[in-house]
């Protein structure tokens, strides 16, 4: 989540006997921008020379040591066996509350955090003082007397002495409470943008007004269904309704009348078929129903029920009273090759059913 912090580098003098060479290790301190936060890279290399040779005429080592605690904005600490603090750097005295790094010599986590977060930095450097094994990238957050939750990254190394025996731990850590907000935002905007990415695509596949699919998704669906019609040879059915002199309705009632029929048509629609059945609204008055895994037997049937179902139960809209009949055109997959011969065919049903209605009104 966090990049690493690259830990407090002690300055190492290994003399060997009866020689006059030594191995000296560079220690440079520079900074690194991550997200707007300002990350101190302490970055160590080796070279083996001469004494004479060496930078540590010029930079001793307590300069450097000083240097790092004086001037690094991470919080630096050395701490004993029972995690008192032995050094701390001038960024933590500050982040602490404290007038100087000396004031804490003695003290605890215990003194200056929550118990509990307090406890869980205790029992984290006992692991390391047992083990020998730093904890790294350890994401920490507390929160006290109600205030805001404040988190912070921290790497915890052992500390050893000149005889290699661990004295203690040591680490670094640095507050990333602003970092941890700019994620959260993001998360946050990352789901709302899933809230309405949702919403889109929930308008980009439904009808507003009838609140079934629109043709854009009845394209769609039609061409699955026809694939699975091929590969698995499960044949569906295709219903093409249009409602008979819908436009006398709306020139005789107004279109917010006619637009109330076509909700009511649509909710009634949707209570004869099936739950796992297909319904579209693909043109003004035109509608079409696919029935999953059915024969062209069975749509007739369900054609059938539609239509008795509208001519014994009227539309109700404000005070006035619809029988509202309907055209159905029914074909199936087994009677095609492709979806627009499918389509072609319910198409042109329905309109010869329609056309017949027209006849027997004359």
């Amino acid at each position: 989540m966090f990049p690493p912090i690259v830990a407090l580098a002690t300055i190492i003098l290994d003399y060997h006997k009866n020689s006059m060479k030594t191995n000296f290790f560079y220690v440079a301190v520079c900074n690194l921008f991550y997200y707007n936060v300002d990350i101190v890279y302490i970055i160590i290399w080796g070279k083996h020379m001469s004494k004479e040779d060496s930078v540590f005429k010029h930079l001793p080592t307590d300069l450097v040591v000083q240097t790092i605690m004086d001037n690094s904005v991470d919080t630096i600490y050395f701490k004993d066996r029972e995690s008192r603090f032995l050094l701390n750097s001038k960024a933590h005295a500050q982040q602490l509350n404290e007038e100087c790094p000396e004031c804490m010599i003695g003290k605890s986590d215990f003194d200056y955090f929550p118990s509990e977060f307090a406890l869980k930095a205790y029992e984290d450097e006992q692991k390391i003082i047992e083990s020998g094994i730093p904890i790294l990238d350890n994401l920490e957050v507390w929160e006290e007397n109600g205030q805001p939750m404040r988190w912070f990254v921290s790497y915890k190394y052992p500390l050893y002495d000149h005889d290699n025996n661990i004295i203690g731990t040591w680490g670094i850590s640095r507050e990333v409470t602003k970092l941890k907000q700019v994620e959260e935002q993001l998360k946050n905007t990352i789901a709302e943008l899933a809230i309405v990415n949702k919403k889109l695509k929930r308008l980009s596949t439904k009808d507003q007004l009838s609140e079934l699919y629109n043709r854009h998704h009845f394209n769609d669906i039609i061409k699955i269904q026809h694939e699975n019609s091929i590969r698995h040879n499960l044949h569906f059915s295709l219903l093409i309704i249009d409602i008979n002199d819908f436009k006398e309705i709306n020139d005789s009632f107004g279109h917010i009348i006619g637009d109330d029929v076509i909700t009511l048509f649509a909710q009634r629609l949707r209570s004869v078929v099936r739950v796992s059945d297909y319904l579209f609204r693909i043109g003004g008055d035109e509608f079409a129903v696919i029935l999953s895994n059915s024969s062209i037997d069975v749509g007739h049937v369900v054609a059938k029920k539609i239509q008795d179902d509208f001519l014994t139960h009227p539309l109700q809209v404000e005070s006035k009273t619809f029988f509202v009949s309907v055209s159905i055109g029914v074909a199936n997959s087994a009677e095609t090759n492709t979806t627009k011969q499918l389509y072609k065919l319910a198409d042109e049903r329905m309109y010869t059913q329609k056309q017949f209605k027209d006849t027997q009104k004359k």
